[in-house]
Order: C-alpha cells, then structure tokens, then sequence
C-alpha cells in the first residue's frame, strides 16, 4: 500500500511527535491511535471539500446569487462617449 503526501506528512509530524516525547519505539498503539485520528482529519477534509465543487457561484440549492444585468447596445454607447468627454476634458486640463 502506497500512502498519499498527507498521510506521509503526518506520519512524519507524529513521530517528530513522539521524539519530543521521549516515547519507545514499542509504544505502537498510542501511534497508531495518533495516524487513525489524523487519517480521520484528512477524510472529513476532503469530504468537505468534495462537497463543496459543485457549489461555487451559487447558494445552496446550486442557483446564481442574483440575475445578471446586461447593458443594451445603447446604453454602452451612451457610457463609452461619456468616458471619452471626461478623458477629453481631463487631457485638456494636464495640458493647460
């Protein structure tokens, strides 16, 4: 059996654990109690997580947060020459 990056991580950050601890090597069922735990960390993490892709952009029954206002060609026009009389006005004013 080949163990994920997470499990290794914990694994290393139990024995490093354990050093600290001073405890012997024989002492196995206080570490493996400690990698069940962690592994029961790491599954309800991505259970979680897996919950929740499919729920992005949305609420909770998967529909957008609100309706989504489109400009009309007319109204574009209309913002756009606006900008550009402010641009204008704000060029004259750094050139004078």
């Amino acid at each position: 059996m080949q163990l994920s990056a997470e499990l290794w991580q914990a694994c290393c950050r139990i024995v490093a654990i354990l050093n600290m601890r001073r405890l012997t090597p024989l002492d196995t069922q206080s570490i493996i109690a400690e990698l069940e735990a962690e592994r029961d960390r790491l599954n309800s993490a991505i259970a979680a997580l897996q919950s929740s892709q499919g729920k992005r952009g949305g609420t909770a029954s998967g529909k957008p947060y609100g309706r989504r206002r489109h400009l009309s060609a007319a109204a574009r026009r209309k913002i756009g020459l606006a900008m550009k009389k402010r641009w204008a006005e704000r060029k004259k004013k750094a050139a004078a």
